[in-house]
């Protein structure tokens, strides 16, 4: 840096098919018209030798107000205060070449996010001055700021949303415990008594300890339906694979349906094959299913007969539950499958629930890999089908 501040930079020389003076024209026409970007240069020490449009237009200082100052008159306090401005010129003249981003400073005060590149200039290996071309970034710095913050936002969002999932799931373990255990002491004393242990019943009693029951067993299963949903609604446990024989889970779940449909008038036929039906799930939810759609359909007949079948259709086995109810509009179909809705509202009152067994059902019955499906229409009645697939040759013959 030993050359005089204001030494003139290197020109162009002349060359056999190009004139210099129509080369430099040319170079300084195109520096000065470029309005997007301050292209200026420096000598050694970093004072201001030229100044183009651009340059006018980022930094809002004339040619006349600027030339022959320090190019440090950009920066803000602080980068002059550590002499960021000198360290940038070094590292160009060690380098050749120094780029960085940062907060500049314009002549009326206001602050504008650079982007800065600072080439030095040689002639016969001696430093001549330094080209720098300075783009305003500002815009897309507030972008990035902008998303950024969203980023921020999305992320203590998404916190609070897991802190707020591990409280219901702790939420759903406490209910889940303080609602069955005096529901289920309930159950078992009221078959203890119909059992009548130790000592036979008074003329009158069976009838209401079997009430005491029946509104026991209610209260378990919107308890399993209202945790099942929780679960399934908010990334809870999920159920175990294992093969479960269709048959027999079919049979387990008529029984514990059989009291509401005799009470409801009914009667039951089961239509199961001889050969196991195996598929992979979860032997508890696949009950669950089909206790809540022979509860469904019962609720929603008053007379008539529940038919459970079994079948097999290629990959598939199919699980149909049909009655003689009061049947499902066309346009109601889809709808029975929402939470907390039924086809019949006015019958809400009537035969009970919340209106979450199909919805869970159909959920859990899409966990293992499968659906429920319902053919209906008003007056005639309904069939759910719930299809599963079926287990590979291990799984069936249990090894």
């Amino acid at each position: 840096m030993a050359m005089a501040r204001n030494r003139p930079l290197p020109q162009l020389q002349d060359t056999p098919d190009q004139p210099l003076r129509e080369n430099e024209h040319v170079y300084r026409l195109l520096v000065e018209t470029v309005a997007d970007y301050a292209i200026f240069l420096l000598d050694p020490e970093g004072h201001v030798q030229t100044w183009n449009r651009g340059a006018r237009r980022l930094k809002g200082y004339s040619e006349e107000e600027i030339v022959g100052k320090h190019f440090s008159t950009f920066y803000t306090e602080n980068d002059r205060a550590r002499r960021y401005p000198q360290y940038a010129l070094t590292a160009a003249g060690e380098r050749g070449r120094f780029e960085n981003e940062g907060w500049r400073v314009r002549k009326d005060g206001t602050l504008f996010w650079a982007n800065v590149v600072i080439t030095a200039l040689r002639e016969d290996g001696e430093l001549v001055g330094f080209a720098k071309v300075t783009r305003d970034l500002t815009e897309r710095r507030r972008t990035e700021e902008q998303r950024e913050k969203l980023l921020e936002s999305e992320r203590r969002a998404r916190e609070a949303a897991e802190d707020a999932d591990r409280a219901k799931t702790e939420f759903l373990a406490v209910v889940s415990h303080e609602l069955r255990t005096p529901l289920n002491a309930i159950s078992g004393y009221a078959e203890l008594i119909l059992s009548e242990i130790p000592e036979p019943l008074p003329k009158g009693v069976r009838r209401k300890v079997e009430r005491i029951s029946a509104a026991a067993d209610y209260q378990l299963h919107l308890v399993e339906e209202i945790l099942t949903f929780s679960e399934l609604e908010f990334g809870g446990r999920k159920p175990v694979r294992a093969p479960v024989e269709l048959g027999a889970a079919a049979r387990e779940a008529a029984e514990l349906v059989e009291p509401l449909v005799r009470e409801r008038g009914l009667s039951m036929h089961l239509e199961l094959p001889e050969q196991k039906v195996v598929t992979r799930s979860d032997a508890a939810k696949v009950r669950q299913i089909l206790k809540a759609l022979l509860s469904n359909a019962a609720k929603f007949s008053s007379a008539g007969e529940l038919r459970l079948e079994l079948e097999t259709e290629g990959e598939s086995a199919l699980l149909h539950v049909r009655d003689d109810g009061i049947g499902i509009a066309p346009e109601d179909r889809e709808r029975i499958f929402d939470p907390f809705w039924q086809a019949d509202q006015s019958s809400v009152r009537e035969v009970g629930g919340m209106g979450l067994g199909l919805t869970v059902s159909r959920r859990l019955a899409r966990l293992f890999g499968g659906d429920i499906e319902v053919e209906s229409g008003p007056g005639r009645g309904s069939t759910f089908t719930l299809r599963l697939p079926l287990a590979d040759a291990a799984d069936a013959e249990g090894r």
